[in-house]
């Protein structure tokens, strides 16, 4: 029978930039020829462009599609052009090396050489993994380079190229006069206390584009404020260069931008954590998700959830027209789910959202990675010889710390830790009361899925809270709390 097959293609921008490996399509073309050539039925054909940081995979989509597939039983063998093309990085090959243990892969095939590394057999594993070795070794060396390179680029001064800033031309290096005066014009206006969201708005309102043609975002215009390039500096590794181009703005005028920005970013993050049931609110006439926002009521800050008409750059978000205090919502909220974790369903509630997406991502995670841990290493490193045997510990300590990491984000996610160890006799309402605002916001979210304000005259009925003996102008009758199921 055919020995079933994929093709996996890679290649990342520099590489195509220089043209130093063909592209993928040719490498597709020279995998295909080869497996008609010795009976291989292609399965499956995988392809992605590398294009972040070598320790990263979420560039590699069609990699990881190609891994599941394996995982499942799929493929006997991965065709590639050279063995570099399937992953420089040995935690990857460790895994295919354990997935011929427990599924039908089996073989790796380098169509230019010509050689099938068979994964049963001790000789095959060391080819894999003395040619990983080489791979690793070598784009150590590239990045090696490409550091050194950027580190005499920013000593020169020089732009090392990227999309066109905004402000200047294509080059990097040569001022757009028109760009440049609208920097001015928004660093005069932020220096005379105007917003990055007002000035946002209107850098749309008036038609101007961003750099690529785009419209205006908070986040972009903030991004120009907070670079150096705007002052004639290169910055490298944390190291101030003098730019090779013209400063736009004064360095002291940039400043005091900075203590502006980082002033009002303080007082921003102060607000939002201050509310409880933010990304949970949803306005009742919209449908927009409502925001925590103060307002000052006979000077008097009043803390309120309001649907926001637009958004920092002008765009349509809500309709503006539904507010509610704060205070009286999140109080009515937080009785509603303390009497739920109060109540007989508490175990199933619990039992149920602790199966929702994320958690149920982070057990498989943590089994994978233990499995991993358990398995690889043992299997096949501790008779090798001391070269690979430092590559065994390097890899160990990467598997612990991302087992590590795993186990605190399961932490983070599980709040019903938090129940579990209630002393004998403590409620749930002396445990909400000593919980920091993180561990209340993550309570609500397990049991609540959004909390609908529905339209309605402000102050139209008296509410009291029963708890505190404390009484708001509020209208309870148009709030609808939406539970988990």
């Amino acid at each position: 029978m055919a020995t079933s097959a994929f093709i996996l293609a890679r290649r990342s921008k520099a590489e195509a930039k220089q043209q130093t490996v063909p592209s993928c399509e040719a490498q597709i073309a020279e995998c295909s020829v080869w497996a008609k050539e010795h009976g291989y039925d292609i399965r499956g054909i995988f392809q992605d462009n590398l294009t972040a940081s070598r320790f990263s995979t979420k560039d590699r989509p069609d990699f990881m599609r190609m891994m599941n597939l394996i995982r499942d039983g799929q493929a006997e063998a991965v065709l590639v052009t050279e063995q570099s093309r399937l992953d420089r990085q040995l935690w990857n090959i460790l895994e295919l090396i354990e997935l011929a243990r427990t599924t039908p892969f089996k073989s790796i095939v380098k169509v230019r050489d010509d050689e099938v590394l068979d994964l049963y057999t001790e000789s095959g594993i060391n080819r894999v993994i003395d040619q990983a070795n080489r791979d690793r070794h070598e784009s150590e060396l590239i990045s090696q380079r490409v550091r050194a390179r950027k580190k005499v680029h920013a000593a020169d001064g020089r732009f090392d190229g990227g999309p066109r800033p905004f402000g200047y031309e294509k080059d990097g290096l040569t001022v757009r006069e028109s760009e440049a005066a609208i920097i001015r014009e928004c660093a005069a206006r932020i220096l005379a206390g105007a917003s990055m969201n007002s000035l946002t708005r209107e850098l749309n309102q008036r038609g101007i584009p961003t750099a690529s043609g785009g419209r205006w975002q908070r986040s972009t215009l903030a991004v120009i404020f907070r670079s150096k390039r705007i002052i004639g500096v290169r910055v490298y590794d944390g190291v101030e260069h003098q730019a090779q181009w013209p400063a736009i703005i004064s360095r002291d005028d940039w400043e005091q931008i900075q203590l502006i920005l980082d002033a009002r970013h303080m007082r921003k993050t102060r607000t939002v954590r201050s509310y409880l049931l933010t990304g949970l609110v949803e306005c009742g006439a919209c449908g927009a998700p409502m925001v925590g926002s103060g307002h000052k009521v006979t000077g008097v800050l009043q803390r309120r959830y309001y649907c926001v008409p637009e958004d920092s750059s002008g765009q349509k978000r809500g309709c503006g027209k539904v507010s509610r205090i704060a205070d009286p919502l999140e109080t009515l909220v937080t009785n509603a789910v303390l009497r739920r974790l109060d109540s007989e369903g508490l175990a199933n509630a619990f039992g149920q959202a602790t199966q929702d997406g994320d958690m149920q991502a982070a057990l498989g995670e943590y089994q994978e990675t233990k499995s991993s841990l358990g398995h690889l290493l043992a299997d096949y490193y501790m008779e090798r010889n001391k070269y690979a045997k430092d590559e065994m510990l390097k890899v160990k300590a990467e598997l612990e710390a991302r087992l590590e990491q795993v186990t605190r984000k399961m932490e983070q996610l599980d709040s019903t830790r938090i129940l579990a160890s209630v002393p004998f006799g403590q409620t749930i309402r002396e445990l909400w009361n000593a919980a920091d605002l993180a561990l209340k916001q993550s309570l609500v979210r397990l049991l609540v899925e959004k909390i609908v304000i529905l339209p309605g005259r402000t102050g139209s009925r008296k509410w009291r809270d029963d708890e505190t003996g404390r009484e708001w102008q509020f209208d309870y009758r148009n709030v609808q709390v939406h539970w988990k199921v």
